[in-house]
């Protein structure tokens, strides 16, 4: 069972890197971090976010998440696709979830993908969600404010022992797992685990692999670790 000792951030689309949202054990935490080796200061943040789908850094994996509601019936699916630092396909999934909101339906994306990753054993996730609302929520709600329901095990989710980010993206950048949502709200009427992408999406998912666009938020922290390695292993080679 794993505690809830992690480290996580929730960005909306107006992120600024002087505010990010911290999230330490059960409390939510609004710090302004003062030191330059403590901030994720991105130039790229300064302005308006790319609309393409973008690679995570070395180390890490990339869940978008979407769903798929019938105008005419209300009836919903979920689609979510884990993608590793390479652009290659790890997992997709769909599910039908009955007739609900859309934003009920959001947020079931994000809890099966938070499943999802943590049950595949990864420790550093980027998750990427085109509906502001859900962030929004994430953002405004502490565990002690929601004990039950579907939200309070998100935030149980979330609180696990892993590094873990949950941001707003533009829908352009969400394009696979948007179709991937559509595709199993019309395909299927159950779960569907998909090792690899359906016939159909495999042009867009190899269009997104191959624009080498390395996501920008976490690249400064990643060679900040890079650099500290390097150093602890020059400095005591026999460790």
């Amino acid at each position: 069972m794993a505690a809830p000792l992690g480290h996580y951030l929730v960005l909306g689309s107006d992120y600024n890197p002087k505010d990010d949202i911290l999230f330490r054990g059960n409390r939510l935490v609004d710090e302004c971090i003062q030191g330059a080796a403590n901030k994720f200061q991105v130039s790229h943040h300064e302005q308006p976010p790319t609309p393409n789908w973008c690679l995570p850094i070395p180390g890490w994996v990339k869940g978008n998440v979407d769903a798929s509601v019938h105008t005419s019936t209300g009836q919903a699916a979920i689609g979510g696709l884990l993608r590793d630092d390479c652009g290659d396909w790890v997992v997709g999934f769909t599910r039908p979830v009955g007739r609900c909101s859309v934003l009920v339906a959001e947020l079931w994306a994000l809890h099966d993908m938070l499943h999802c990753a943590w049950d595949r054993g990864f420790r550093k996730v980027l998750i990427e969600s085109d509906c502001l609302e859900v962030i929004r929520i994430l953002q405004q709600t502490s565990p002690s404010l929601s004990s039950t329901g579907l939200v309070a095990s998100i935030l149980r989710l979330i609180e696990y022992d892993w590094e873990l980010v949950i941001r707003h993206v533009l829908r352009e950048g969400n394009a696979l797992v948007d179709r991937l949502s559509k595709w199993g709200r019309i395909h299927s009427p159950e779960t569907v685990i998909l090792v690899h992408p359906p016939s159909t999406l495999n042009a867009l998912v190899n269009a997104e692999k191959g624009s080498g666009l390395r996501d920008p938020l976490l690249v400064q922290e990643w060679l900040r670790d890079a650099t500290a390695a390097c150093f602890n292993l020059w400095t005591d080679p026999g460790g």
